[in-house]
C-alpha cells in the first residue's frame, strides 16, 4: 500500500517506523518550518487512559531504540488523591516524601527526557509544503511540484494541521515558550519538578547536574504558527517562588496544536486520510502510542472513543487560558 504523511515529527516518525514494519510504501513530506528540540518530557504521571499511552509509547522507543534518560520526578500541589491512586495501581512507583519545605509526590522510573532528534533522524524525508485536499470524500497531496493521490493520508503537521487542508478541523493552533536558565542549585538539573501549587514544571537542561534547567508555566497565545506573537517572562517570577533566583540565557519557543477539551483526537478527513492532532504539548509521552492508535483505526476500524474526533462534533471556535502539562 501507498501511504503518504504529511508532517515529519514525533507522530508522523512513528507512523512512518509503524508502516514500514508492515511492508508498506510511505512517502514522508515535512515543510522543515517547526522546531524541534533535542530533548523532551516523557512522564508516566498522566491521567487516565493516557497512563496505559504513555506506557506503550515507552515501549515502543526501546523497541525503535530511541534513547531516553530517566530522571526523579517531584510533584507538588497535586490534591486530587484519585490520580495518585491511580499511578499506584498502574504499578507506578509514587511515594509521598518532603522536596523543597513542602510534601511532594515522588516519582522514580516515571519521568525521563526522549531524544526525539533520534527518533526523526531515523526517517528519510521529502522537504515540501504539502496540502490535503478533500474533493467528494476522495484526498489528495499537493505540493508545489507535484500532486499525489495514494492509497492513504495521514495529516501529522501539528499547529499547521489547520492550515494545510480545506477541511475544517476541530482544533487551533497556539504559541508557547519555555525558559533556559542557571539556578542557585545543580539540584534542578538532576530532577523534574511539577508544581500544581504555584503553575509551573522544570526539567533538567543538560542532565549533567550543573546549575541550569528549563522552566515553564504552560501559558500560551492562540496564534496562527506564521509569526511570534508578544508574551510575558511570568514563569520567570512563579518558579523563583519555589526555586530561588534564576537568570534566563536562552527562551526555546514553537507552536501547538490544541483541541477545545485539550486532549488528542483522531478522525477520518476522507475515505483515505486521516488527521490525527490536538497533542497540546505532550506529543512526546503519548505521540508513539497514538500514531499505534490511527494506524489500526485506518487498517482496521478499530478505536478508542475516548480518543475519537467524534467527541469533538460540537465544535465551535473556542479560547483556552493554559497549556496542559501532566494533568
Amino acid at each position: 500500500m501507498r501511504v503518504v504523511i504529511v508532517g515529519g515529527g514525533i507522530l508522523g516518525s512513528s507512523l512512518y517506523l509503524l508502516l514500514k514494519e508492515k511492508g508498506h510504501d510511505v512517502l514522508v513530506l515535512d515543510s522543515g518550518e517547526r522546531k524541534f528540540y533535542p530533548t523532551l518530557i516523557h512522564s508516566t504521571l498522566l491521567k487516565g487512559k493516557d497512563v496505559e499511552l504513555a506506557k506503550e509509547s515507552l515501549k515502543l522507543y526501546r523497541r525503535w531504540r530511541v534513547p531516553t534518560f530517566g530522571f526523579p520526578s517531584y510533584t507538588l500541589g497535586l490534591k486530587d488523591r484519585s490520580v495518585i491512586n491511580q499511578w499506584s495501581s498502574e504499578g507506578l512507583d509514587v511515594r509521598e516524601v518532603e522536596f523543597l519545605g513542602s510534601s511532594a509526590i515522588l516519582g522514580v522510573d516515571t519521568d525521563r527526557l526522549v531524544s526525539v532528534t533520534s527518533l526523526r533522524k531515523v526517517v528519510p524525508k521529502v522537504s515540501a509544503k504539502a496540502f490535503v485536499e478533500v474533493v467528494d470524500n476522495l484526498a489528495k497531496v499537493r505540493t508545489d511540484s507535484r500532486e499525489i493521490v495514494p492509497d492513504l493520508i495521514f495529516l501529522t503537521a501539528g499547529a499547521w494541521n489547520p492550515y494545510s487542508t480545506n477541511v475544517k478541523l476541530p482544533s487551533r493552533s497556539y504559541y508557547c515558550w519555555a525558559y533556559a536558565v542557571t539556578t542557585p542549585s545543580e539540584v534542578f538539573d538532576r530532577v523534574f519538578v511539577y508544581d500544581y501549587e504555584l503553575g509551573f514544571y522544570s526539567r533538567p537542561l543538560f542532565g549533567l547536574g550543573m546549575r541550569t534547567a528549563i522552566v515553564g508555566d504552560g501559558e500560551f497565545v492562540v496564534s496562527d504558527p506564521f509569526g511570534k506573537p508578544s508574551h510575558s517572562d511570568r514563569p520567570l517570577r512563579n518558579v523563583e517562588k519555589r526555586l530561588g533566583k534564576v537568570r534566563p540565557f536562552f527562551k526555546g519557543d514553537g507552536f501547538c496544536e490544541g483541541t477545545k477539551d485539550l486532549r488528542p483526537a483522531i478522525g477520518r478527513i476522507a475515505d483515505n486520510a486521516y488527521w490525527i492532532g490536538g497533542l497540546d504539548g505532550y506529543g512526546a509521552e503519548i505521540g508513539p502510542a497514538l500514531a499505534e492508535m490511527a494506524l489500526n483505526f485506518a487498517l482496521k476500524g478499530e478505536i478508542d472513543k475516548e480518543y475519537s474526533v467524534e467527541r469533538l462534533t460540537s465544535f465551535k471556535d473556542f479560547e483556552w487560558n493554559k497549556e496542559p502539562h501532566e494533568l
